[in-house]
């Protein structure tokens, strides 16, 4: 299963508030969001946690922004060899205050920043995670710890 970052282009745009380890502003700290590649950790859906289950031995599955506006899911896969293989989805995103919309792989996908520390990154959403017609609150979880 790949990871559900992408369908987020299914949902609506959405606004909570959040908050950051170095500051309380409304604002993304973008130097936090831009230094690090993001590996996934988990969605939260309905109150269970479902772990990302889609890395391999060789490597992890990451998102990666950078300064110039720029966004990259990156699948890593075939660890048969010394160098793992990768396929990489590009795209653009933008920020205002807390809330980020990537347009990816021909979706436009909101999300609002629930926590982003060097360590975290917490993405909120809403869509239909489980495809049965109606939509759920998702919590993705990701970390820059490899």
């Amino acid at each position: 299963m790949k990871h559900k970052f992408l369908a987020l282009g299914l949902a609506g745009l959405f606004m909570t508030s959040c908050s950051s380890d170095d500051d309380n502003s409304n604002n993304v700290n973008m130097s936090l969001l831009t230094t690090k590649k993001w590996y996934y950790v988990s969605d939260r859906v309905n109150g269970e946690t479902i772990p990302y289950e889609d890395h391999e031995t060789c490597g992890k599955d990451y998102v990666e922004f950078t300064t110039t506006g720029t966004v990259s899911h990156v699948d890593v896969w075939n660890c048969n060899g010394n160098t793992p293989e990768t396929e990489t989805i590009p795209g653009t995103y933008n920020v205002t205050g807390k809330n980020i919309v990537i347009n990816m792989a021909g979706f436009t996908l909101g999300a609002n920043v629930k926590r982003l520390t060097s360590e975290t990154l917490v993405l909120e959403s809403q869509y239909d995670y489980d495809e049965d017609g109606t939509p759920e609150t998702v919590t993705q979880t990701y970390t820059s710890q490899p």
